[in-house]
């Protein structure tokens, strides 16, 4: 699929892509970018339940 729509339609897209679920490569580490925004205060702020209790996020 190409996003956005070509136009005019029924154009071939330029480009495509091939995903490959290979269960022997090791997994990819987190990048470094991923555990600074976790450390950040916006990621960690918990919102108080609301008013009558009920909390705001699911439970794990």
């Amino acid at each position: 699929m190409h996003r956005p729509p070509r136009v005019p339609g029924g154009r071939v897209p330029h480009c495509r892509w091939e995903v490959v679920i290979d269960d022997a490569t090791e997994p990819v580490g987190e990048a470094p970018i991923t555990g600074m925004g976790r450390a950040t205060t916006a990621a960690r702020f918990r919102f108080p339940p609301m008013r009558d209790g009920t909390p705001n996020v699911p439970p794990r």
